[in-house]
């Protein structure tokens, strides 16, 4: 990485002043999608939850498993900020076409699970493989009954959380 960078495994936090990342699992494609060597499907990925004072934030990083959602939800409790890579990306030629990210109802769950105040859903346009956008996100996080946690976002314009 260079200069005074440092990579996290999944389990590892690190603390800078106020601030403490903690990396957690993340799983790039369907959970029982075929391992490499080093535990990953698809290649390697990496999801933080960030604490700082007495508000955390969770960084889902491109993640199929609500079961590593759930796992942050037990270990670290109700979330005032999420971060969600959504838009269900897919190629035909791998998984047979099965999700490498969140679907929009993956996410709208995903937040449910971690009593999230407030939701991005980032990372679900841009790509020709993302194969649901913003619209179908709002549909499904109002189905779920969430529609007032979901922040606005659009790529490259900055947001407000509050």
């Amino acid at each position: 990485m260079g200069g005074a960078a440092r990579g996290l495994a999944a389990g590892e936090s690190l603390s800078l002043g106020e601030l403490t990342i903690h990396a957690v699992e993340a799983v790039h494609g369907p959970a029982d999608g075929e391992r490499d060597s080093r535990g990953f499907v698809n290649c390697e990925v990496i999801g933080f939850v960030l604490q700082a004072r007495a508000e955390q934030m969770f960084l889902s990083g491109d993640t199929t498993s609500l079961d590593g959602v759930t796992a942050v939800a037990e270990r670290f409790g109700p979330m005032d900020y999420a971060v969600l890579h959504a838009g269900r990306a897919s190629v035909p030629a791998k998984f047979a076409g099965r999700p490498l990210s969140m679907t929009a109802d993956q996410a709208a769950t995903a937040a449910r699970v971690l009593s999230a105040r407030r939701v991005v859903v980032a990372h679900q346009t841009q790509w020709a493989h993302f194969t649901q956008g913003p619209a179908r996100t709002r549909a499904a996080f109002a189905t779920a009954g969430l529609g007032s946690v979901l922040a606005p976002s659009e790529p490259g314009v900055w947001g407000s959380l509050t």
